[in-house]
């Protein structure tokens, strides 16, 4: 079972929104060096906003795939850590994770050079890349061979997390327990220069520490019954955590001198988790019939995890191309060619488990 409806359109949005975020945003240094002024210009001004409303597109889904893990709980599914069902699925994300990093041990952003270099050059960045992971596997195991492969790794610990506390019927426990991992994450990362915080030289974004509150939240959500309502207070969740997560970072910016380009703070849970509820609210308004919509949403799993290759692929051409319709153009071309192939990858049994 999948929600329909209004998640469609919301997971389109977020995927738009992580795509926005690695082929734009991540490269532009200045736009997370302060808050922008005034003086600065509406379009800047609405650029850094938008850089930070989308930091609810990969929480939204750990909330949606924590959702439909408790729907199956509902139906009577044994979902303890040993169960055969738990097993497949720890094993299934385990196989995407795997795949998708041996395909990024590619250098998809040295392509145009291989014009000039010859393919021998593209096959020593390959292994000189693969020598680089091998040497912090650490980090090869949280996060994989590119940096967006980390969601299925957390999402295999929030998995596991939830299954071994709601086995045994220790919701309570599992709520604390999630909220104390995503208290030590934000204090690890965004607020490690604070009075509050620690350095660690493991980035708390990986893991447990942030995916477990939002899937275990979706868990929860799935033992309510979602309604229309649910679109406008998810709004409003969405829309204070916005305003939450702001002045979080205007006071670290501004008190301890910050970077703005954080992954979570603690105003992100409420933009997931509200972003989420309108996700499941099926709200007539949001229940997009478009086919590119319900298709985005169907192989929300496949452009994720494919994107970054067309991001790399299209990286030269910001060499000859610059400004906000370029930006538009970039975005667009990625999500339709993540779609597409996505779409043909779905179509064969030897590729359709890592997209769908």
């Amino acid at each position: 079972m999948r929600p329909s409806g209004s998640a469609d359109l919301v997971k389109a949005i977020a995927i738009i929104s992580v795509i926005s975020g690695h082929a734009v945003m991540m490269d532009d240094a200045a736009l997370f060096c302060a808050f922008p002024k005034w003086n600065d210009g509406i379009w800047q001004i609405l650029v850094f906003l938008f850089s930070q409303a989308i930091r609810f597109a990969v929480p939204c889904f750990f909330v949606l795939s924590g959702y439909l893990w408790g729907q199956k709980a509902r139906k009577g599914v044994n979902l303890a850590p040993s169960s055969p069902v738990v097993a497949k699925r720890v094993k299934r994300i385990f196989f995407v994770f795997v795949a998708w990093s041996v395909i990024y041990i590619f250098p998809f952003d040295l392509v145009p050079e291989m014009i000039v270099s010859g393919p021998v050059g593209l096959l020593k960045a390959g292994y000189w890349r693969l020598l680089d992971h091998v040497a912090n596997p650490l980090r090869l195991i949280m996060e994989g061979t590119t940096v967006h492969l980390w969601y299925l790794i957390g999402l295999l610990w929030a998995l596991g997390i939830t299954s071994l506390f709601a086995s045994r019927n220790l919701v309570g426990g599992l709520i604390a327990f999630a909220v104390a991992l995503y208290v030590i994450g934000v204090f690890g990362k965004a607020y490690a220069n604070t009075s509050l915080g620690f350095h660690s030289d493991f980035d708390t974004r990986n893991g447990p520490f942030f995916s477990t509150i939002f899937f275990v939240s979706g868990y929860v959500m799935s033992k309510m019954r979602p309604n229309s309502g649910w679109a406008s207070k998810g709004a409003l969740i969405f829309l204070i955590g916005f305003v939450v997560q702001l002045t979080e970072l205007y006071v670290l910016w501004n008190e301890h001198h910050i970077n703005l380009m954080q992954d979570y703070v603690f105003g992100t849970y409420l933009m997931g988790a509200g972003a989420a509820m309108v996700a499941l609210s099926n709200h007539r308004i949001l229940a997009s019939e478009s086919r590119m919509i319900v298709m985005i949403g169907t192989f929300s799993l496949g452009i994720y995890a494919i994107h970054f290759v067309f991001v790399d692929l299209l990286k030269p051409l910001d060499l000859f191309f610059s400004g906000p319709l370029w930006s538009f153009v970039y975005v667009s071309l990625v999500l339709v060619f993540s779609l597409e192939s996505t779409r043909i990858l779905s179509k064969f049994n030897f590729t359709r488990e890592i997209v769908q």
